[in-house]
């Protein structure tokens, strides 16, 4: 099954940053519980994702999809905010940061 062509639905700005600004954008989760993804872009370019989960339902509620990323920090193993890991290292061969207890869960 594939929930996503990398770059093919994402709605990110990909235009560069000016100045020193940061650049943050919410996948899901800003206004609702589940669905849980946040991106942080500086003007280097650099961007970060924080979590990247999906509701459980039937059938599942997945957030919107991620740009190409690096490194995505993973807060805890709720399955709202580890749920599309998997897909972040497949698709963006992203590295993931977590505590060992995450880690060991996943």
């Amino acid at each position: 099954m594939v929930l996503y062509t990398p770059g093919s639905t994402s709605s990110y700005d990909l235009t560069p940053i000016e100045n020193d600004d940061l650049r943050y954008h919410f996948l899901g989760g800003g206004a609702e519980v589940g669905n849980v993804g946040c991106i942080l872009e500086d003007a280097t370019g650099t961007r970060i994702q924080i979590d990247y989960g999906f509701v459980p339902s039937n059938p599942p509620n997945f957030p919107e999809e991620a740009p190409p990323v690096t490194d995505v920090i993973l807060t805890h193993s709720h399955i709202d905010h580890v749920g599309l890991a998997p897909w972040l290292v497949a698709s963006h061969d992203a590295n993931l940061h977590c505590t060992k207890m995450t880690a060991d869960l996943l």
